[in-house]
This record gives C-alpha cells, structure tokens and sequence, in this order.
C-alpha cells in the first residue's frame, strides 16, 4: 500500500486486510515503536528517512521468526513501504517467499493529505503528524522518492492507482476489487 502521507494507507490496509483475513505490516508503526539510536530518533521526528539497512532488518525481524521461517505464511498487507528505489529491491529480496499480488497506489491532492495529515496530528500523539513544517517535508519527500517506485511496479503490472479522496468505504471497496482482479492475472 503506497501513497503519501494521508493518504489513507493505514486506514485502507487494515480495512483490506480484514477483508482478506491476513495482518497489516505497517512499517511506519514498526519503526516508531523500534529501539532506534538517538540520531535515527531525531531523524524521524523531522519526518526525515531511515536508513535502508535500518528498515530492512526492523521489517525482516517482524517477517521471520528465523530465517526461512515465516511468521505470515498467509500472507499480509504491507503498509507504507518501500519509501526510496533503492529499497525496492531490497524489498524485492525480503519478499521473495512471498508472491506480490498487486501493489496499491492511494491518489491524493497535497492539500488534502496535508488537511487530513494536520487534522490526525490533532489526536494521533505523534510529533510527525502535528508539525506543518514537518508535514511539508514529508510531502515533499514523498513526491521526490516516489516517481521512481510507481514507474517500477507499473512496469511490472502489479500498479493499482486509486483515487482516495472518496469516502472511505468506497475506496475500500475499489481496492478489494482490484486487487482480487490482479490476484487472479498473477496466478
């Protein structure tokens, strides 16, 4: 599940998820709840990114039990990354018992994101979410990283693009569609 921040990632995963019967990965609450050292700690609450080497092994320690062993044999909706080219084939080789079926783009206006993001800071506890300028830099950041990832999985025919500013159960419902739809053709 990609998209920018506010986009509804979370939201539409766990909803997706549910639907499925599989758990959410979401990499950005693995992240915050990890034992991070105090620079990656400062890094991220200027809404800044984590080394790969760093994002990798915190999401391969919640994949595998050991490796080779899988904790999600199941599968799982993966929330939030990769978030830069270079983790995508990193990404790539994490996942690599696992099939990817479809990757999900959530569309969203700036503004909007930007709106929904200021509005969450409001309740959600997190300095990342109730800091404009924050926020700004981490929509920046994403338009700047992102280019690269969408053009990699439209390539490949795993993209879904979906418009996220309708109400959310209907986005949910356009998600589950399409995605049932990519499971079919990558079978």
């Amino acid at each position: 599940m990609l998209g920018p921040p506010g986009a509804g990632k979370g939201t539409q995963a766990e909803r997706l998820a549910a639907k499925l019967g599989v758990p959410t990965i979401s990499v950005g609450a693995l992240l915050r709840a990890a034992r991070l050292n105090e620079a990656e700690r400062q890094a991220q609450a200027k809404g800044e990114l984590l080394a790969d080497t760093t994002v990798m092994r915190i999401l391969g320690e919640e994949l595998f039990r050991s490796p080779g062993d899988l904790r999600y044999p199941k599968g799982f909706i993966l929330d939030g990354m990769p978030r830069s080219i270079a983790q995508v084939a990193l990404l790539e080789t994490l996942l690599a018992p696992f099939r990817i079926k479809a990757v999900v783009l959530l569309e969203v206006p700036r503004e909007v994101s930007l709106q929904r993001l200021l509005e969450r800071g409001k309740t959600s506890g997190r300095p990342d979410d109730a800091n404009r300028t924050v926020i700004e830099r981490r929509l920046d950041l994403s338009e700047a990283t992102s280019r690269p990832i969408i053009a990699h999985y439209e390539k490949a025919g795993l993209l879904v693009r979906i418009d996220s500013t309708k109400p959310i159960p209907e986005v949910a419902e356009t998600i589950a569609t399409h995605v049932a739809l990519k499971g079919k053709t990558r079978q």
